[in-house]
């Protein structure tokens, strides 16, 4: 889901720099913030929650391939 969420935003980046001629500009620095929106906000997440590492990433500190959520427990 992040690898496909990461080549998306990759591919709209490349088209906002190299295809629109108009527009490229502006798709490409709206592309940058949103990446940085994101990353900013789930570093906050993490350090406002940090309980929430061990279950978001593994022991070598790579993001598990799932995450289980239980709701109303």
């Amino acid at each position: 889901m992040l690898w496909t969420l990461a080549l998306i935003l990759f591919v709209l980046w490349l088209l906002g720099g190299f295809v629109f001629n108009v527009a490229g500009g502006l798709i490409h620095i709206l592309l940058v913030v949103a990446v940085l929106v994101l990353l900013w906000i789930g570093s906050n997440v993490l350090r406002g929650f940090p309980a929430l590492q061990r279950h978001l990433f593994n022991e070598s500190g790579h993001v598990r391939s799932f995450v289980n959520i239980f709701v109303g427990d």
